[in-house]
């Protein structure tokens, strides 16, 4: 069963880098807020992990860029789980500008820890709707950031 959650939103003007465009961390921020929210609608979210006296640590990214967006495009960003391996539990990640073009893909990794580390396998792996992972992005190094003016 494949359940995609779906986040629209446009970047703020607080968000974006030195050269106008959105920062790779506020990129992060807004993977680490969307996986939340689909955690949660999936019975996993952070009450939940609370009650198991466990948690979601954020162990590593892996992200490749097409363009960052500038301020007030209009967004969707799109994440599902796709595998749960003794302390990992997979998600990946699309983010879509307004004519439907990849902007960025991005994969993470997550610990399931309650203070030590313990096998994700405490968790119902049914209540994870797994699907098939996108392909690893480019490991090609990005290109260097052009020149502010």
């Amino acid at each position: 069963m494949k359940i995609n959650f779906f986040q629209p939103f446009s970047v703020r003007y607080y968000e974006t880098d030195a050269g106008g465009k959105l920062s790779v961390e506020n990129l992060c921020n807004y993977m680490q807020q969307v996986a939340g929210q689909h955690a949660y609608k999936l019975g996993v979210g952070f009450d939940h992990m609370q009650a198991e006296n466990l948690a979601w640590v954020l162990a590593r990214w892996q992200v490749s860029l097409e363009r960052m967006p500038a301020p007030g495009e209009e967004l969707y960003l799109e994440t599902w789980p796709y595998a749960v391996e003794k302390l990992q539990c997979r998600r990946d990640f699309i983010l879509r500008g307004p004519k439907d073009e990849v902007l960025a893909r991005a994969a993470n990794i997550r610990d399931n820890s309650g203070g030590r580390f313990d096998p994700a396998g405490q968790l119902d792996e049914n209540a994870l709707p797994l699907t098939e992972a996108i392909p690893p992005p480019d490991p090609r190094p990005l290109p260097p950031p052009a020149a502010v003016t």
